[in-house]
């Protein structure tokens, strides 16, 4: 008898009163952000998006992340900081909806800071002179008995291979969903399997995102590019396919979980469906199909 595949993704779940005011938080700076001077030269990606894609199987957004597609926005900190005051006066002086009507931030705790390196992944570094690849905006906030810090990242050294595409971010209020330029699924999937290739310390949200996308079908053109290296889709399939069990248990996904309780499944479970499903398919049809379960 074959085994009954595991229940993957997220398990139904109500969110609690803090994690419902922070995703208000989010959305309003979101929104903010994409209606000021500055939001045409911004790339969306990130948790964020992952949640407009795929909804609540979706990792909940904690941050916002997006890529600086502009001429005009330069890496360039004096520059930054002022352009930082611009979009804090969108942000405070947009307004609220009825969810967030109690919104409020707190201008003397803003932090403003350069980035070197995206959560410690030295693959992210691309020899810059300064080891800067973006700036950091941390906006802390509170609402009745919630409060927390709504953090932006703005990445300056991230090319964009394929042109970012206009996309629908559904709004925790209801209202008419924004919409804003974002990257392609096929780009972020491209991002996150060079992440999952190349880090020495791979992360679970990257491995957890990659099983959400891995019905997308990237060309290898767009990998070879994103990773800036050749036939990377061969390494790729390598490094699924006949890799250790060991790399897989090396993950954190007791720390994963602590952070997502309603994630369902073990590391080992994810890295074989995106195996099966993403990564002999397109890297390795020639690979042999795994023996099936017995029961």
């Amino acid at each position: 008898m074959t085994e009954d595949p595991p229940l993957l993704g997220m398990a139904p779940y109500e969110p609690t009163l803090q994690e419902i005011a922070h995703e208000g938080a989010l959305d309003h700076v979101l929104e903010a952000i994409s209606l000021s001077k500055w939001g045409s030269q911004l790339v969306l990606r990130g948790s964020a998006l992952m949640r407009a894609w795929y909804g609540h199987d979706a990792r909940t957004p904690h941050d916002l992340d997006f890529v600086v597609d502009s001429g005009t926005w330069k890496n360039d900190e004096r520059q930054t900081e002022d352009i930082f005051e611009d979009l804090f006066l969108d942000i405070e002086y947009s307004t609220r909806t009825d969810l967030m009507d109690g919104l409020r931030f707190v201008p003397s705790r803003i932090r403003r800071s350069s980035i070197s390196a995206y959560g410690g992944r030295e693959t992210m570094v691309r020899d810059r002179e300064d080891d800067r690849w973006g700036f950091r905006l941390t906006l802390p906030w509170h609402c009745g008995d919630a409060s927390g810090e709504v953090q932006v990242d703005f990445a300056f050294d991230e090319k964009l291979h394929v042109p970012p595409c206009r996309t629908a971010i559904p709004r925790p209020s209801g209202d008419a969903p924004l919409l804003l330029r974002a990257a392609t699924p096929e780009q972020s999937l491209c991002w996150k399997l060079c992440w999952l290739l190349l880090d020495s310390s791979p992360q679970c949200k990257d491995l957890y995102d990659v099983w959400l996308l891995r019905n997308v079908r990237p060309s290898a053109q767009l990998l070879d590019k994103t990773c800036d290296m050749e036939d990377t889709g061969i390494f790729v399939g390598a490094s699924w396919l006949y890799a250790d069990r060991a790399r897989w248990d090396a993950f954190d996904w007791d720390g994963f979980r602590a952070a997502h309780p309603a994630v369902r499944g073990a590391a080992a479970d994810y890295a074989k469906a995106i195996a099966d499903d993403l990564v002999r398919p397109l890297f390795d049809p020639e690979a042999p199909a795994p023996p099936a379960s017995a029961g």
